[in-house]
């Protein structure tokens, strides 16, 4: 019997499982779900668990994926693979992307770009993966968002309030970080 979109239960419970091994870096397990061909032929399967792996980190599945034949920068309702990196504070997953392809410049639906995004997400270091952005040499320093935001904005509220001036990225000394922080209140 056929079930949602014409896939059988065996199907869905296959791409349920790829998409918890895409997730949890599984290489092994994803590796052997990936030899059922009718299930995994479509390069857009691919390529949504290539996004899974990136939002959790997961590099070895990622590698795998790509070199499945997933589209680095097919983007959901959200962003790309990189943005997803970029969000999570995956360093490692963000520079394999980056190796491979990946356009940082990209905008996506609210205006965020990468740099903006690694630069304002709580719960991580963003210095190394601002770096990391900034080395490629594709990413717009200068991108605003639609409110007038850019990532060095956010680099120095954050760390103004964090009180680590001296760790801001993009070489700024903290008086222009507290002087942007004021303006931008």
């Amino acid at each position: 019997a056929l079930g949602y979109a014409g896939r059988t239960s065996a199907m869905v419970l296959l791409q349920r499982a790829a998409l918890l091994a895409s997730r949890d870096n599984d290489v092994d397990k994803l590796r052997k779900l990936l030899r059922h061909p009718p299930t995994f032929e479509n390069r857009d399967s691919l390529s949504h668990y290539l996004r899974v792996a990136c939002e959790h980190g997961a590099a070895g599945t990622a590698r795998l994926l790509l070199d499945r034949g997933a589209h680095i920068e097919q983007a959901d309702r959200h962003g790309t693979p990189l943005l997803y990196a970029c969000l999570g504070g995956h360093h490692e997953v963000a520079a394999l992307l980056l190796a491979r392809g990946a356009n940082p410049a990209r905008r996506f639906r609210d205006g965020c770009t990468s740099l903006i995004a690694a630069t304002r997400v709580r719960g991580h270091d963003p210095v190394a993966l601002a770096r990391l952005l900034l080395e490629d040499g594709r990413v717009p320093v200068d991108a605003r968002s639609p409110v007038g935001d850019t990532a060095l904005w956010w680099a120095c509220r954050r760390y103004e309030r964090a009180g680590v001036d001296d760790r801001l990225p993009f070489g700024f000394i903290s008086r222009r970080a507290s002087w942007l922080t004021r303006v931008r209140r």
